[in-house]
């Protein structure tokens, strides 16, 4: 520890201290600087404290108004340096705020009876309490732990939480194995900790005692949150910033009771008529041997056994379609992976094995809103009409994928025939792209129920004529891809009644299977079949006569 006579390291250097003596020390003032050194920035860390107490005296030399809070630095825990209040002191009133510390440890052994600590953030942050082991012996609520959603006790309109004595937490179990986390999240940038200890003495800090850790979280720059979740996020593309950096989460002291498997989604939802563009950038080598990465036309894939966990970033449609994924050993001249869509899609950040002493694989990452109108849902009203794929400029870099799932909702109240004719100029195969039309259906979000007819582009052209009085009907187009797909549907609506078949009148390639059970067809059967009787008794009554 440098002691310098002056507020900036560029002072006249006092003394150095660098036993673990305990000594006093004197300076004149009037400022006096101390600058702690605790270690290299490498691992493995085996970093030291320190405790000072600091007392200012007049030049009078009456006798120090108080005592200055000590620091302490608890080895067992992130080394993050908690205020605490030392005996003298008669209130234990602390206050922690982000612009000192973004995350960080607090211990309570020490503290008075009735301490309280306010977490002060800034605008976009809310925070983060986990707390990991506290112990209250007391009976009858006489000891609690409180918890606010605000600045203070008394402004706070919410109370998150109160636990009561006797009551006692564990991070570990009896095996050594952390237990489930207990995580508090505050609605805005304040976040208040008070703390009664009935029977907290001096002598045995472990009688009642609470600890654990505090994170200010960025919303802006880190997505929003998601309840009852660590890690997952939403960037929503109306309020979140157009474009921002992706990092790898798990460095923060909230984490430090995370142990096994774990996995965090970071979910881009672009508005409409948007499309949200991810780009991985780097990452470090995942170790593993027991998957490996191929990149292609359709996306980059983990191969692996599927029974197989192991440490794999990846992007997955908001179905949970996987796009694309990197995993053990890959090519480094691959990167960057993007992937563009106009739908929402999720970066998943996997983990075969966390723990803090041993955190997972580093990346970076970028994200990116635009408004365009490429792709999306769509509800067209009219009875004739053309959709054309939209001029597309394919981007350079090698492994640049585009993930489209359209829907358009062809919807008419007239009584019509249906033809479809859909055409490209591409030769893909289906898993690259594909359209398919749907029956109507209530049941699902998107409106597409069972499948009439799907179209790959090898067939260059497809015309469709689908039964009588199916007047609403879906049409999806999905892709994954490194060529834009390039497509038109055309439609038209025959709605004269005179041209109308007694019968089906479903392209067999549309209603192959499934015609005879629709509700059109039945009454078209009924009405067949009552003419028929009706032709037979007029005929039988012209004969008797």
């Amino acid at each position: 520890m440098n002691v310098y006579e002056g507020p900036a390291s560029n002072s006249v250097l006092l003394t150095t201290i660098c036993d673990n003596s305990k000594k006093d020390h004197t300076f004149p003032g009037p400022n006096v600087l101390l600058e702690f050194r605790a270690g290299a920035a490498i691992p493995p860390y085996d970093y030291t404290g320190f405790v000072a107490t600091i007392e200012f005296i007049d030049d009078t030399i009456t006798p120090p108004a108080s005592t200055a809070a000590a620091l302490e630095v608890t080895p067992s825990y992130p080394s993050i340096a908690v205020l605490r209040n030392t005996e003298n002191d008669k209130v234990c009133d602390m206050t922690i705020k982000s612009s000192d510390v973004k995350s960080g440890h607090f211990d309570l052994r020490s503290a008075q009876k009735n301490c309280t600590i306010h977490f002060v953030g800034r605008q976009p942050e809310i925070v983060q309490i986990s707390l990991f082991n506290y112990v209250l012996k007391a009976s009858s609520c006489q000891s609690f732990i409180e918890i606010y959603d605000g600045p203070d006790i008394a402004r706070s309109k919410e109370k998150i939480k109160r636990l009561c004595s006797p009551v006692e937490k564990h991070a570990r179990d009896t095996n050594g194995r952390f237990r489930e986390r207990q995580m508090f999240v505050s609605s805005g940038t304040h976040m208040t900790l008070f703390v009664r200890r009935l029977m907290a003495n001096a002598e045995d800090a472990e009688t009642e005692y609470l600890d654990g850790a505090y994170s200010f979280f960025n919303v802006l720059e880190k997505g929003t949150l998601q309840p009852d979740t660590l890690c997952d996020v939403n960037y929503n593309g109306l309020s979140s910033s157009s474009r921002g950096k992706l990092k790898h989460p798990g460095t923060e002291q909230v984490f430090w009771n995370v142990e096994g498997q774990m996995r965090c989604s970071q979910n881009l939802i672009p508005a409409v008529n948007q499309s949200i563009s991810i780009k991985v950038i780097s990452l470090n080598k995942l170790s593993s041997n027991l998957c490996y990465t191929e990149c292609g036309d359709g996306g980059c894939r983990c191969v692996k056994n599927a029974t197989s966990i192991v440490d794999q970033l990846y992007v997955t449609s908001v179905k949970g379609d996987i796009l694309s994924c990197i995993c053990g050993d890959f090519q480094a001249e691959w990167l960057p992976v993007t992937v563009k869509s106009w739908s929402p899609i999720n970066l998943v950040y996997s983990i075969s094995k966390y723990s803090w002493s041993n955190k997972g694989f580093e990346y970076s990452a970028e994200y990116s809103f635009k408004d365009d109108v490429v792709c999306g849902y769509r509800v067209i009203n009219q009875h004739t009409g053309v959709l054309e794929s939209p001029v597309m400029i394919r981007e350079s870099p090698m492994n640049f994928y585009y993930h489209q799932d359209c829907t358009w909702l062809l919807d008419s109240n007239v009584e019509r025939h249906l033809t479809i004719e859909i055409g490209s100029s591409q030769s893909r195969p289906c898993s690259a792209w594909n359209i398919s039309i749907h029956e109507y259906s209530e049941r699902a979000d998107d409106r597409a129920g069972p499948i009439l007819y799907t179209f790959c582009s090898r067939e260059k052209n497809a015309t469709n004529t689908l039964p009588w009085q199916m007047n609403v009907v879906v049409i999806k187009l999905r892709a994954m891809t490194q060529t834009p797909p390039q497509y038109y549907i055309k439609w038209r609506s025959d709605v004269d009644r005179a041209s109308r078949p007694s019968g089906s009148t479903a392209h067999t390639a549309a209603a192959s299977g499934s015609s005879a059970t629709r509700p059109g067809n039945i009454r078209d059967y009924w009405t067949a079949a009552v003419s028929a009787i009706a032709v037979f008794v007029y005929a039988k009554k012209l004969k008797n006569s």
